[in-house]
């Protein structure tokens, strides 16, 4: 809250709360609206007030390419709110213009506990804003950098919950479409809240990738930067990367490129290790989670091989920008630096994937009778049959 301006000798100053540390501190009066200076007792940012019809805006809290989000207080309903100001350079730019109406017509339409509720859309002095629920306990960003790994339990509780708000947003023909840590705030409660529908569409319809291809390059789904249709499986990709993010400190890719690293995500995905940039034979993944249970337990493990062939993608990049082509075609590796051979034969990957289990008479007994994986599905086909009389 903002007190009247004070007038001294010297010049006016006015007197401001300062967010951060609580106290009271004066800030030069000839600063305009919006403009800032540090607070002298902790050194935070202070910004000169703004009433916006009949919002104050004290504080700001982020700011984007769309816009910059301030604190406010509603001083007909006495309470503490979020408040979007669209960028003043979109103003005349009719794609921008369009991307902020899309955002609070998507806003609007979603009702849903961990989705940010919206208040108000408006235009005031040639001024779009947005009025929101306001989320005050940071953004799962912010925690990332606090603890370094967030506890396992509460990344379930995120995912589980930010899960169910991408649920109601396609229930209602909507993807998201830049999901990130730094796109979920939280409440006093500590609830997790979904924002930004900035870059959302409505699910049936394309995206028209011509220009440029928006989203946050560490979260971004391999079939939005190879151009292809997006559905809610991109909007689950980010989410994953953004939980896996969460568990370990560190975001699932980090290739120099955008993309790069997604392309080569095969051999990332058993290893968890990030592909060294080099050709020939100097490669090094990380060994993968198949191999050491192997390796822990023998053949009777319960963890299958997953020595498959993955066939190149177009566009994918994996033998470019330095890399070796077994990062992109491979997912076990017995080594950090040995790939293990493909495999293409579809009874063998089948073997591999569902022969495990049980003693070695046993695999070897049903590999007789399930000489191919059709004769497999119609054996299981036949039990059912029976248990179901």
């Amino acid at each position: 809250m903002s007190s009247e301006v004070e007038e001294t000798e010297s010049k006016p100053l006015k007197l401001v709360n300062c967010m951060s540390c609580g106290a009271n501190a004066f800030i030069p009066g000839e600063l305009r609206p919006l403009e800032t200076t540090d607070c002298t007792k902790c050194g935070a940012e202070l910004m000169m007030p703004m009433m916006l019809e009949h919002f104050e805006l004290n504080s700001r809290i982020a700011a984007g390419g769309m816009g910059t989000v301030y604190r406010a207080t509603d001083r007909v309903l006495k309470r503490d709110v979020a408040i979007k100001l669209m960028q003043p350079e979109l103003a005349d730019d009719e794609e921008g213009l369009e991307s902020f109406y899309a955002e609070a017509r998507a806003v609007a339409r979603l009702n849903h506990t961990n989705i940010i509720h919206l208040y108000q859309f408006g235009r005031y002095n040639e001024q779009l804003y947005l009025v929101m629920e306001l989320a005050l306990a940071g953004s799962l960003d912010r925690l990332i950098d606090q603890l370094g790994t967030v506890p396992e339990l509460r990344v379930l509780d995120i995912g589980i919950k930010i899960s169910s708000a991408l649920d109601t947003a396609l229930k209602n023909k909507l993807l998201h479409r830049d999901i990130k840590p730094g796109n979920i705030l939280f409440n006093i409660n500590k609830e997790p809240k979904l924002v930004d529908f900035g870059l959302a569409c409505k699910s049936e319809v394309g995206v028209d990738y011509s220009e440029q291809i928006w989203g946050t390059p560490y979260y971004i789904a391999p079939e939005k930067l190879r151009r292809e249709p997006e559905t809610f499986l991109a909007d689950m990709y980010s989410l994953a990367g953004t939980l896996y993010h969460s568990l370990t400190g560190q975001t699932p890719f980090e290739a120099p490129e955008i993309g790069g690293d997604h392309f080569r995500s095969s051999a990332v995905y058993l290893t968890q290790s990030h592909p060294k940039q080099t050709r020939g034979s100097d490669l090094y993944a990380g060994t993968s989670f198949d191999q050491l249970c192997a390796q822990r337990f023998g053949q009777e493990t319960s963890i299958p091989s997953m020595q498959l062939c993955i066939e190149p993608v177009d566009q994918s990049g994996g033998c470019a920008y330095g890399y070796a082509c077994a990062y992109t075609d491979s997912i076990s590796w017995a080594s950090p630096s040995e790939p293990l051979p493909m495999i293409r034969d579809p009874r063998v990957a089948f073997e591999m994937l569902f022969g495990a289990g049980g003693t070695s008479e046993e695999r070897a007994a049903r590999r007789k009778t399930n000489k191919s994986i059709l004769d497999w599905i119609t054996e299981e086909i036949a039990f059912l049959r029976k248990d179901l009389g």
